[in-house]
């Protein structure tokens, strides 16, 4: 592998590092919406970690033709283009690597906690409405000590609601 494509794998490289730092940041701007309940902005942020997901694999496809080395070429393997660079000039690349697979698994862990809270949300609004509404099959309050069951409804919805 020549210089100049070595040096063009590695720009690809840190642009996909840059992405992926930019979706860390839209999570972490996700998790404030969510907790401030802001829904406009929560559709701001769906459509930018959109475009940077797109982004993000625009780049992976250039970075597979670009570190392309016999059969299955169009193929994106780190490892294998790692092989293709010569040992001299390989560190630069390989952090290039791990800085986006630290990235990677930052994404992943703030995909889980966003899922896990917005999960429990929609939970706790459920078991809500459900009490409200006498809905509820467990008829269970919380008491700040413990659970009670409620004998008599607490239907303070009119069905119509």
């Amino acid at each position: 592998m020549n210089e100049e494509t070595i040096q063009m794998i590695e720009r690809l490289l840190l642009e996909k590092a840059l992405r992926y730092a930019d979706l860390v940041e839209c999570f972490k701007k996700e998790r404030a919406h969510l907790t401030s309940l802001e829904i406009e902005p929560l559709w701001a942020v769906s459509e930018e970690k959109n475009r940077l997901c797109t982004e993000i694999e625009t780049l992976r496809s250039r970075i597979a033709l670009q570190g392309s080395v016999g059969e299955g070429a169009t193929v994106y393997d780190p490892h294998r283009i790692l092989e293709s660079i010569p040992a001299t000039q390989r560190g630069p690349v390989r952090n290039v690597f791990l800085r986006i697979l630290k990235l990677k698994k930052e994404v992943e862990i703030m995909r889980q906690e966003n899922r896990a809270f917005i999960d429990d949300s929609l939970e706790f609004l459920d078991e809500m409405i459900s009490i409200l509404s006498g809905e509820g099959d467990a008829q269970m309050l919380y008491t700040g000590r413990s659970r009670l069951r409620r004998q008599e409804s607490l239907v303070t919805l009119s069905r119509e609601v």
